[in-house]
C-alpha cells in the first residue's frame, strides 16, 4: 500500500460521462525523512441506464508512518461506504417497450467497511527483525434481492422442514436426490 515514503506529491482527477456518471479521485503523500503521511479518496455516482440502477461509491485510505533508526511503524485507516444497485434480467418483451425497464427489484448491495491496521518492524541486527501487526476490521453488508420464487415450506408431516413446489406437498431435491431444507 502507498504511504508518504513511497509516494510524494499530489494528484486530483475528475471525470464524467453518460447516465449522469461523475467521479473524482485524489491522493497526497509527503514525508520529512522520519515521518510520512498519505491520504487518498475516491467518489463515484451514476444513475445507470436502467431504472433503479444507480451506484454510489465512497472510499478513503490514509497512512501515517514513522521510519526511525531501525524502527518502522505504519498506522493505516480504510473506509468504504458503497451502494450498488443492479437490477436483474428482464424479458425481452419488456425491454422492447423501454430499454430502461426493470422486471424485479430491488437489487441492492450495500457495503460498509472500517479497517484500522498498525504494523511495526524493528531491526535487531543486520539479518534479524522483529515484526508485528494488529488490526481491527468492521465490515457490514446488506443485500436485498427482489427476485421471488413460487417455492414454499412443505406442509406434509413427512416433509416438514423441507422446501416444496407451490402446492406445499411436492418436495424439491438436489442433483443427488436429497430433499432441500426450507
Amino acid at each position: 500500500m502507498k504511504d508518504g515514503f513511497n509516494y510524494q506529491g499530489g494528484e486530483v482527477e475528475l471525470s464524467g460521462g453518460s447516465f449522469k456518471q461523475h467521479s473524482g479521485t485524489a491522493e497526497f503523500g509527503a514525508n520529512n525523512g522520519e515521518f510520512g503521511i498519505y491520504a487518498a479518496g475516491r467518489v463515484l455516482d451514476e444513475d445507470g441506464w436502467r431504472f433503479f440502477a444507480h451506484d454510489r461509491i465512497r472510499q478513503f485510505y490514509s497512512a501515517g508512518s514513522a521510519h526511525l533508526d531501525g524502527l518502522t511503524f505504519d498506522l493505516t485507516y480504510t473506509h468504504a461506504d458503497n451502494g450498488l444497485y443492479g437490477p436483474g434480467a428482464v424479458p425481452v418483451q419488456s425491454l422492447a417497450l423501454d430499454s430502461r425497464n426493470v422486471f424485479t427489484g430491488p437489487q441492492a448491495n450495500l457495503n460498509r467497511l472500517d479497517f484500522v491496521t498498525a504494523d511495526a518492524s524493528y531491526s535487531v541486527a543486520k539479518d534479524l527483525a522483529v515484526q508485528g501487526v494488529v488490526y481491527y476490521r468492521d465490515y457490514r453488508q446488506f443485500v436485498s434481492n427482489g427476485n421471488s420464487t413460487n417455492y414454499t415450506a412443505c406442509t406434509t408431516n413427512t416433509d416438514a422442514g423441507f422446501l416444496c413446489q407451490a402446492d406445499g406437498a411436492t418436495p424439491l431435491t438436489n442433483a443427488a436426490g436429497q430433499e432441500l431444507p426450507d
